[in-house]
């Protein structure tokens, strides 16, 4: 009986030295060295491991030829960028981040992993530029790095006003104006296709074109009262020409010295330009419904939350007021909306001057619908020849009831009575 309970107690001391726990293992004076070795091989090892892979995570290499490698246009157009020499986490991880925020950072893109990989997905990324509006991601403290001093160490473009401290001032941050700095897509060719979708990529919107101004910037005529408009933000503010620009600067665009500008020009580009505006507001609505940055509220998200994309402001407006083309047009309404055709009785009784505007006289205003097909099967107008020449068909054909709907019954009078064509009516 002795005997077992030695064999018993010596194969459970084998046994619990060969598989030592590892609080034992440093209690026990014969393992403990070797335990501290072992720990601090693997500490030594994991700290090599993750000083090595974050500093390769954050190499230009790394974002470009393996993360974002299938966003070629994002790459392209930091290279095609002035600011092309800048390491990305200078930009995109926020300054002065202390290492475990840094490090929790770098874990949360393993997110993005997945996706990549299975080409589920977006392209282009953050399609309208929610990412400089949200102040959360690009706040201005990433631009403030290098950007300090005299106006910022920027020089405006010539013939610009620019107070950028007034700006500062208002919480307004960097990117709300510069969001392209650091990919510029002008002067190279997208090539990047959804791989959700199929669809061809295309440019983001450069808040630095003038239109995009008009989001916080209103003319007079369209709603300011003592400088401010009546919006839902108070960042509405005087679009006068002499704010921005000095009294020396051309303010007529080129595309307006352009031969008959107004008679083959401005009607063209008016109707592209709406056209533009409402393709604009269906993107800025689809990429909102399937990304929304804004995460979480802070003063420069704040201060520009409510002012509308730059895609969906028309940029005839942001020198002429709203009314400036009806105006013009003598109260018909312009562009023309879509369902015009319905309205255009209206505008023309009411003041045929405005449609011979564009249209010339009622002869080329009404003749070119009214006085062939659809309105008369079979009828084709030559406008080779005169109508008064051609009319007898159509009224052979369908009567001359038709023709009252313009014309008072008198009008044909005027020549069947008295044998001499009409005055135009």
């Amino acid at each position: 009986m002795l005997a077992g309970t030695s064999v018993f107690r010596y194969t459970q001391s084998t046994m619990s030295f060969r598989r030592p726990r590892p609080i034992e293992a440093f209690r026990n004076p014969a393992s403990r060295p070797r335990a501290i070795i072992w720990v601090a091989t693997v500490t030594i090892a994991f700290l090599l491991f993750v000083t090595v892979a974050v500093a390769a995570t954050t190499a230009f290499w790394f974002c470009a030829d393996i993360c974002h490698s299938v966003q070629v246009d994002t790459i392209n157009s930091y290279l095609n960028s002035t600011h092309d020499t800048v390491a990305c986490v200078s930009c995109h991880i926020k300054p002065g981040a202390d290492p475990v925020t840094f490090l929790w950072g770098k874990a949360k893109k393993l997110a993005e992993l997945p996706p990549t990989i299975m080409g589920t997905y977006d392209m282009p990324l953050n399609p309208v530029s929610q990412l400089a509006m949200s102040g959360v991601y690009m706040g201005s403290q990433q631009c403030m790095q290098c950007h300090q001093g005299g106006d910022r160490f920027v020089t405006p473009s010539y013939g610009i006003i620019m107070d950028h401290d007034i700006h500062a001032d208002n919480d307004i941050a960097c990117a709300v104006c510069h969001n392209r700095v650091g990919h510029q897509e002008q002067g190279i060719e997208l090539v990047g296709v959804n791989p959700q979708t199929g669809e061809a990529a295309f440019p983001h919107p450069d808040y630095m074109d003038m239109k995009a101004c008009y989001r916080c910037h209103r003319l007079e005529a369209d709603g300011l009262k003592d400088g401010l408009a009546e919006f839902p933000t108070p960042l509405m503010v005087s679009g006068a020409c002499e704010l921005c620009h000095p009294p020396e600067f051309d303010l007529v665009p080129p595309s307006h010295y352009v031969e008959r500008f107004v008679e083959d020009v401005h009607g063209p580009m008016a109707i592209e330009e709406e056209e533009g505006v409402r393709q604009g507001a269906e993107l800025v609505a689809a990429a909102f419904e399937r990304h929304n940055y804004d995460e979480k509220s802070t003063p420069e998200g704040d201060a520009v939350r409510d002012i509308p994309n730059s895609l969906v402001i028309n940029d005839c407006y942001t020198c002429h007021a709203v009314s400036f083309c009806d105006d013009c047009h003598l109260g018909v309404r312009m562009p023309h909306p879509e369902n015009y055709l319905e309205l255009h009785v209206e505008d023309s009784v009411r003041n045929m001057a405005g449609c011979e505007l564009c249209h010339g006289g009622p002869e080329l205003v009404c003749v070119e619908c009214h006085h062939t097909d659809p309105w008369i099967p079979g009828y084709q107008l030559d406008p080779t020849r005169s109508w008064l020449a051609q009319h007898w068909d159509p009224c052979a054909i369908l009567g001359a009831a038709m023709c009252f709907d313009c014309h008072d019954p008198v009008f044909c009078a005027y020549c069947h009575v008295n044998g001499f064509p009409p005055e135009r009516r």
